[in-house]
């Protein structure tokens, strides 16, 4: 008996992860992490997904499923690459429709509550657990998303809040996890699909804090009208710009000498 009233609390734990990750595959939710047009002609889709994170209720319960599935699981893992394969245009429209409905009720804009940074948040954690593969799966999805927007539709990674801010902390998660996991940047030879994806999240980040370094002299030149253009460049961020300090310290285990100089340019005209 004793063996029984033992086991049962694992047995019901099994249970739960049983019921979990099956909802978790009701999403439907492709294997690979970036959908290639190969992976579409076999019928992978986030259809499913999409129909989700476009609604406040769908967001919500992703956000609340995420953090409950078995950590480093597949489920939890297909589910953190959706979330980096669409991040961007996510995070937009989620603060988007927080702000929407925020107005609605007659409340402050920035008092809504954005589900979609919640989920990004919940992704961010998510890839603390997740092993090499899958770790190095994620910077790809999440890789493919920001370089097909394009730097200058991607959300300013010098955001001091709002969308830009929450894909800096997704990017800054990927990058720690990577770290943690020996995948490193710098090193092509032993992670070369790492080194590519590292060296275009750079680009992209660093077409950022170019436009932070030109606001920054326009502020200290006195030059307003300059000042409020790279502002609204930058899609105007309700917290203003301000250096990403935790996304570049997670960059410099995975720069090359080359890369860690522009960096520290970058720093020196900011400040």
């Amino acid at each position: 008996e004793e063996g029984i009233a033992a086991e049962a609390p694992a047995a019901m734990a099994r249970r739960r992860d049983f019921l979990l990750e099956g909802l978790a595959g009701t999403i439907r939710l492709p294997a690979a992490p970036v959908l290639t047009p190969q992976a579409r002609k076999r019928g992978d889709s986030d259809a499913v997904f999409d129909s989700l994170t476009a609604l406040h209720k769908g967001r919500v319960m992703l956000a609340k499923l995420l953090p409950r599935l078995r950590p480093g699981c597949a489920a939890a893992a297909s589910l953190t690459w959706a979330v980096m394969r669409h991040a961007p245009a996510m995070l937009v429209a989620g603060e988007k429709a927080a702000a929407a409905a925020a107005l609605a009720a007659g409340t402050n804009a920035d008092d809504g509550e954005d589900s979609a940074a919640a989920l990004a948040r919940e992704a961010a954690a998510a890839l603390a657990s997740l092993p090499h593969n899958a770790t190095a799966s994620a910077i790809e999805a999440l890789a493919d998303a920001v370089v097909s927007r394009g730097a200058s539709s991607t959300p300013s990674l010098a955001s001091a809040s709002g969308p830009g801010a929450s894909l800096a902390a997704l990017i800054t998660a990927v990058l720690e996890q990577g770290s943690r996991l020996g995948i490193l940047g710098a090193d092509y030879d032993s992670s070369p699909e790492w080194s590519d994806c590292f060296t275009a999240l750079f680009g992209v980040m660093d077409a950022h804090l170019a436009a932070l370094e030109r606001f920054v002299a326009a502020v200290k030149s006195g030059d307003r009208k300059a000042a409020a253009a790279e502002k609204a460049a930058a899609g105007d961020p309700p917290g203003g710009l301000d250096l990403p300090r935790d996304l570049l310290r997670a960059c410099v285990p995975h720069c090359s000498a080359e890369q860690r100089e522009v960096i520290r340019n970058r720093i020196q005209a900011c400040q």
